[in-house]
């Protein structure tokens, strides 16, 4: 009797896997619409549910850091540097969620420009979704620095300005999930 065929299969990117991406990206979405659905409650509650993403995204971020094998050491490094950045600015707010607007307000913004220069350098270092990583790397940006530029905007626009950066984040986010892997490149 012959021995049975032996299946081939790719072999595993060494990064960590895809699902964990597509959770982000999901995350990041339904923060965003649940701030934009209930944009009235107390700045405790919005500051505890920003605490508890930004401690998860930070959290998936030393993951894909630590485990990416498959990406160059700066851009690992980077992604360490914000996941420590993005869990130690959620447990900052998950101890004080309503010290202040402005408290929340400033650790948002340099959340968000933090991560959108890390898109950029990482759009500009690999090949495999540029332009996502690049339009983040921008919108990530620009929603820093208006909530930098202005925060004491008010939380209601707080809420608006940072509920439509997750949303984008988490569409670009699961865009890079469904994006075709190596091969060509986008440039």
């Amino acid at each position: 009797m012959p021995p049975p065929p032996i299946a081939v299969t790719a072999p595993p990117s060494g990064g960590p896997p895809r699902w964990l991406a597509a959770v982000l990206g999901v995350l990041t979405i339904l923060v965003g619409i649940a701030a934009l659905v209930w944009p009235g409650p107390t700045l405790l509650a919005i500051g505890f549910l920003f605490g508890i993403y930004l401690a998860v995204w930070g959290i998936g971020l030393l993951v894909r850091g630590v485990g990416g094998h498959d990406v160059s050491v700066g851009l690992r490094i980077l992604d360490i540097f914000l996941g420590v950045f993005a869990v130690l600015a959620g447990i900052a707010l998950m101890v004080r969620p309503g010290a202040s607007v402005l408290t929340v307000a400033w650790i948002l913004g340099f959340w968000f420009v933090l991560a959108g220069v890390m898109q950029l350098v990482r759009g500009f270092v690999e090949a495999e979704g540029r332009w996502w990583n690049l339009i983040w790397g921008i919108v990530g940006i620009v929603a820093g620095f208006i909530i930098l530029d202005s925060p004491e905007i008010g939380i209601a626009t707080l809420v608006w300005i940072v509920s439509i950066g997750l949303i984008v984040q988490g569409f670009l986010e699961l865009a890079l999930v469904f994006a075709p892997r190596g091969g060509g490149s986008v440039a």
